[in-house]
């Protein structure tokens, strides 16, 4: 007797957006994780129209299981059997890819069909929430949500974007000042969101991205996240009104505040005219300094390489490209990196805290016009 597709009969609860002009539509059993996504995606989010129509380029189902409900006889791919063994991870053959286990995340496994440009993944998730207190149910579940929509959202779509238009990924942070890209770019804790922030707050800046950056070799395009902002910050900024709106997304998902950017000060892409690594010296001295393109290259490898975001990304990728392979990516990486700085103006950015957020700001305003 065949086993059933879990996958087989569709979910009732979906929600659809589009991000860099990949339609993306999440289905699942789950109504708290499809009510949670258009919190997070906030300014894509399409409307639930009963006459929309068009097929979206890709199609994610996550089956949302606590251990208690699974049932590794039930709940599993059918058939995985007759797929060829990739490796201790990995099944795949023709058009269907099964990844059995994935880096930094737990109790997930992932289906992955490919018809033309149409990308359908089915994703088994456990949980631990039944075997938490009342008290800490919610916050762990937000923290499950947030932590899903990188492998469920952005990592699809980011993939969708490099294989088939051919952008690539920075870990930065990016704002448009008069009509050009600023990229701030640097690990997590260098004060990107901050900094970003600042110049929409006092220079006029429009947002584009929070984190993840994807560029093309001249322009930079926004996957939009929430932005994380710890209490020093708030600090630091003053007043965010105008600009910056609370989300109804407990800030104990990052431990931190969440913000939407209101929708009047975003952009979702432009052309990139400066960028800059910023760094707090011990010695406290701030400053601009130009740093040369091939240098740049270098430093901003390293930071993707050190950002988990990115890392587990090129996990992502490389999964799917072990059976749909993106001739030339691997090097496209680095040389179209190369040609955006090549075309930017590169700078570090000494940040000395004790000079305050407008120093900064007044230091990347000069320097970018």
């Amino acid at each position: 007797m065949s086993q059933q597709d879990p996958f087989d009969k569709p979910f009732d609860a979906s929600v659809s957006f589009v991000i860099q002009g990949v339609h993306l539509k999440l289905s699942s059993n789950d109504g708290e994780l499809v009510d949670y996504v258009p919190e997070h995606v906030h300014p894509y989010t399409l409307p639930p129209l009963p006459s929309r129509t068009e097929t979206p380029q890709i199609e994610v189902n996550v089956l949302w299981l606590s251990e208690d409900e699974f049932d590794k006889e039930v709940h599993r791919f059918p058939g995985i059997e007759r797929l060829d063994k990739l490796g201790k991870r990995s099944r795949g053959c023709g058009n269907e890819l099964v990844c059995l286990e994935f880096v930094n995340v737990k109790r997930l496994q992932m289906r992955f069909r490919l018809d033309g440009e149409r990308l359908i993944i089915d994703a088994i998730q456990r949980h631990t929430a039944s075997r938490k207190s009342e008290k800490k149910r919610a916050s762990y579940l937000l923290k499950e949500f947030f932590r899903g929509m990188m492998h469920f959202v952005y990592y699809p779509v980011a993939w969708h974007l490099e294989h088939f238009r051919g952008l690539s990924l920075l870990h930065a942070s990016a704002v448009e000042i008069d009509g050009r890209a600023v990229v701030i770019a640097g690990v997590g804790g260098v004060g990107k969101s901050t900094t970003s922030v600042a110049l929409l707050a006092k220079a006029g800046a429009n947002f584009i991205s929070e984190s993840l950056v994807a560029h093309d070799g001249t322009h930079a395009y926004g996957l939009y996240e929430p932005i994380r902002m710890g209490d020093e910050s708030l600090e630091l900024l003053g007043s965010t009104n105008g600009f910056l709106c609370e989300t109804r997304i407990d800030g104990s998902a990052k431990k931190k505040n969440l913000f939407h950017v209101d929708p009047s000060h975003l952009v979702t892409r432009a052309p990139v005219g400066a960028v800059f690594i910023p760094s707090f010296p011990a010695d406290a001295t701030g400053g601009v300094s130009p740093v040369p393109p091939d240098t740049c290259v270098d430093r901003i490898l390293s930071i993707n390489g050190q950002s988990r975001k990115i890392t587990d990304y090129y996990w992502f990728a490389s999964a799917l490209g072990l059976l749909w392979p993106s001739p030339g990516c691997g090097a496209a990486r680095v040389t179209q990196l190369q040609s955006l700085l090549e075309h930017s103006r590169t700078f570090e950015l000494r940040i000395d805290k004790t000079a305050g957020l407008d120093a900064v700001v007044d230091a990347i305003v000069n320097h970018s016009r």
